[in-house]
């Protein structure tokens, strides 16, 4: 005489569905491939245990509900984990766009004095600072302005 799933020790029903948990975990490590196999492992863990507990004999075998419970939990985890990779990937985007790694976008940020100047840099024919400097004080720069200027791109642009 066998028995049911549902008549066996806490740890039979384990040895029994074990090889179903690996299989779900194995599944979701290759759409995760970032998670640990260890970590989705104790998700499946958290979520079979949930599973024993909520399960109801008079709605169905055993087996059926703890696939149904631990695939949930990694599904949920799996979006989870892909929301916090796109704004990560979000964040990067926003970091980079505001990398000083290009005159264009320095002068897109830049207001002011040090906007101005590295506007006047990018239209003119390749001015050097000494000539960016006499094109300023064209424009009535004083010097303690021009310096401050240059100042204030060395910043930025560092």
């Amino acid at each position: 005489m066998t028995a049911t799933a549902e008549h066996l020790t806490p740890n039979q029903q384990y040895r029994k569905l074990e090889r179903m948990l690996h299989k779900l975990v194995h599944k979701y490590r290759r759409m995760l491939p970032m998670e640990d196999y260890d970590d989705l492992l104790s998700e499946a863990h958290v979520a079979y245990c949930i599973a024993l507990n909520e399960f109801d004999p008079a709605k169905g075998k055993i087996t059926t509900w703890v696939y149904w419970k631990v695939r949930g939990q990694l599904t949920h985890l799996a979006r989870q984990r892909l929301r916090q990779s796109k704004r990560l990937t979000q964040h990067q985007i926003d970091r980079d766009f505001q990398a000083p790694d290009d005159p264009v976008r320095v002068a897109a940020a830049m207001d002011g004095d040090a906007g101005t100047a590295v506007r006047l840099a990018l239209q003119g024919p390749g001015l050097n600072p000494e000539e960016l400097a006499d094109e300023l004080a064209k424009l009535n720069w004083s010097g303690e302005r021009i310096v401050r200027t240059f100042a204030d791109l060395r910043k930025a642009l560092r």
